[in-house]
């Protein structure tokens, strides 16, 4: 029986509600009921130890492993999150980072990982590897040997790469897949962009690596029917007593690209249509994330100012804290506005999931930012330019003075592009493509593509 391998940076074992992120959830989800080995770093430091861990949960397998100190120094905190991660969301690194360092280090791990990995590996499975942290795994795996089906989904835009040697060599390494999967066109084209400058060598794009937009999706119906067992426990807990303002909700992973403060910002500005009170209620939350870099910690400091001197104490909650995702869930379905508007993101799941949970009665306004992946499908919500102060505050005044048929209009609108491209059918399409591409290349036993195994 084929097994599908998901690799992935971190494994989410659970239980592990408490605020996973985007990329957890969807595999986590797309996994259940599946024949399937989740293989990751389990986000311990300094174990020691080489030999994976195995446990089973929910009718999946898991194998997780450790790093060592050095290692979630340079290869997670250095370029995972301080070369690859910024660029990827329209950032330059710091120029003075130790970035030969962290890059040996990026290679290294993901060298370890693939000899980790390939002696739990069968004939017939199909791996499918997610994102930045791991784009050279599928190169040291056919290094050791691995003959199968291998594919690799990019949860973030496609990073924005400097012409150098680096560059040339994540490239190779990406000539290794079978398939490269994509959130968005957009994201897709900055890849191609970056590779046709190395074509000439026959690197890539001639080579015979298939690529693909697969965006993720979310599972409408689970969400609602989670949404629904918390709503009354999620209102009590976070929103006053009543009806009698307009609740507006974000939830964010503390980071630079989610345009924060201008969101907060924006919010204060607004307030001054209601000088007589009856303010609308709005709730952040701000998940830590990485506070080991200074650029995070400084981040966390400035919002706290923002939401110290903004003096509407009773209007605005801002929440360092992570929330579980089944309460989170319950908090949206209660909210009238949703804020998700990010500089740049992938796809950003957040707001598919306040569509999903909203009452189709009278539903709520989604406001978005055009730099997120899901503005490409979510065209009917209020879009928005994520730096653009003004535009937030036009939209936050366009969406409280929506009438309830436009509203539902809208919300009618979003919610057949969710149904239209449901968690479900992100990985069928994505594990459907990958058999088809090797089906037609009828893979031979030894391959000889570049950055495979050769005889």
């Amino acid at each position: 029986m084929t097994r599908l391998v998901v690799v992935s940076n971190r494994v989410d074992l659970p239980p592990g509600d408490a605020a996973p992120g985007g990329l957890a959830i969807s595999l986590a989800a797309t996994l259940g009921n599946t024949h399937s080995l989740w293989f990751g770093w389990s986000g311990n430091v300094d174990s020691g130890s080489d030999t994976p861990r195995r446990h089973q949960r929910n009718g999946i397998d898991y194998a997780i492993v450790d790093l060592s100190r050095e290692d979630y120094r340079d290869y997670y905190l250095g370029f995972c999150n301080q070369v690859l991660w910024p660029l990827s969301h329209g950032r330059r690194p710091d120029p003075h980072a130790d970035s030969d360092t962290w890059y040996r280090a990026y290679r290294r791990v993901n060298a370890r990982m693939a000899k980790q990995l390939q002696p739990l590996l069968r004939r017939d499975d199909v791996l499918w590897i997610h994102d930045y942290h791991l784009l050279p795994l599928g190169h040291f795996l056919r290094q050791a040997g691995c003959l199968n089906p291998i594919g690799l989904f990019l949860h973030v835009p496609f990073p924005e790469l400097p012409d150098d040697s680096v560059t040339r060599e994540l490239i190779e390494d990406l000539s290794a897949y079978d398939l490269l999967g994509f959130q968005t066109a957009r994201d897709l084209s900055a890849f191609e962009v970056t590779a046709r400058r190395y074509s000439s060598d026959g690197v890539l794009l001639g080579d015979g690596v298939a690529t693909g937009v697969f965006p993720v999706g979310v599972d409408v119906d689970s969400l609602r029917r989670a949404a629904s067992a918390m709503t009354d426990e999620a209102a009590a807990r976070w929103w006053s007593a009543g009806r009698s303002t307009v609740r507006i909700v974000g939830a964010d992973r503390l980071d630079d690209s989610k345009a924060l403060p201008q969101r907060l910002r924006a919010y204060r500005e607004w307030l001054i249509d209601f000088p007589s009170g009856n303010r609308p209620s709005y709730l952040q939350f701000v998940t830590p994330s990485r506070l080991e870099l200074a650029a995070h910690r400084q981040l966390q400091e400035s919002l706290h100012n923002e939401v110290v001197t903004s003096n509407y104490f009773d209007a605005l909650r801002c929440v360092f804290t992570a929330v579980p995702h089944t309460e989170l869930m319950g908090i949206l379905a209660q909210a009238d506005i949703g804020l998700v508007t990010p500089r740049y993101d992938g796809m950003n799941l957040l707001a598919k999931e306040f569509v999903a949970v909203q009452p189709e009665e009278n539903p709520g306004v989604l406001v978005l930012s055009h730099g997120a992946g899901a503005a490409v499908e979510l065209e009917a919500a209020v879009l928005v330019q994520a730096d653009d102060e003004g535009d937030l505050l036009e939209a936050l005044r366009r969406a409280i003075n929506m009438p309830l048929s436009e509203r539902r209009a809208r919300h009618q609108k979003l919610l057949g592009a969710l149904r239209r491209n449901e968690l479900p059918r992100w990985r069928e399409r994505f594990i459907d493509r990958l058999l088809e591409v090797c089906g037609a290349t009828e893979r031979a036993p030894v391959l000889n593509r570049r950055g495979r195994h050769q005889s």
